[in-house]
């Protein structure tokens, strides 16, 4: 149960961190306006909560691993977290595409991209994301879980706002019309 909390504790503050950094993101240097960064229509963006636990996970290894000089751990973290983050960018955009028709970004006008998925520029921003996360913010999100794990009213906060990203996701991709139209099929070939 301890672990459940720990991640979901992880995915909250990170879909909600990503949704202040993408608004941030828009308002300043992109778009010049506020805008909704996501698919949803809450405060937050699923892909940063899994890339905040991907990013908790991989750092508890690095740090149980990593028994070199310092420059060469420099050099190790970048390039993992930096090929990571790309690679999970990469497959929720394969994923949006192939299984939602959903184009949830698109870089296919700027330069050194993968099929508008990837591309260099936003690669470089998620390496310096993932180190910043190891050498900055670890230390504090082990305190975070933490106290998640062992303080009830945290834990039900964290549920509570689990529960609305799951609603909004289940309303925002229209499962229960995607269920009332797969029932009627099963329905019309079973009668």
């Amino acid at each position: 149960m301890k672990e459940l909390i720990k991640l979901s504790t992880l995915f909250v503050i990170g879909s909600l961190l990503g949704y202040i950094i993408e608004v941030i993101y828009k308002r300043v240097i992109s778009k010049k306006k506020w805008t909704n960064p996501g698919f949803l229509k809450g405060p937050y963006l699923p892909i940063y909560g899994f890339g905040t636990i991907v990013l908790y996970e991989i750092s508890s290894v690095l740090i149980s691993l990593l028994n070199v000089p310092k420059p060469l751990e420099v050099i190790i973290v970048i390039l993992t977290f930096g090929i990571l983050l790309t690679l999970l960018e990469l497959l929720t955009g394969i994923i949006f595409l192939k299984r939602f028709n959903l184009r949830l970004w698109d870089y296919s006008k700027r330069r050194s991209n993968l099929n508008g998925l990837i591309c260099l520029r936003y690669s470089v921003y998620w390496t310096i994301l993932g180190a910043g996360y190891f050498y900055l913010l670890h230390p504090l999100f082990i305190r975070l879980t933490n106290f998640s794990t062992s303080n009830q009213f945290v834990s039900l906060v964290v549920a509570i706002i689990m529960i609305s990203i799951l609603i909004d996701t289940f309303l925002s991709f229209n499962i229960p019309k995607r269920l009332y139209k797969l029932a009627s099929v099963i329905k019309n070939n079973i009668l």
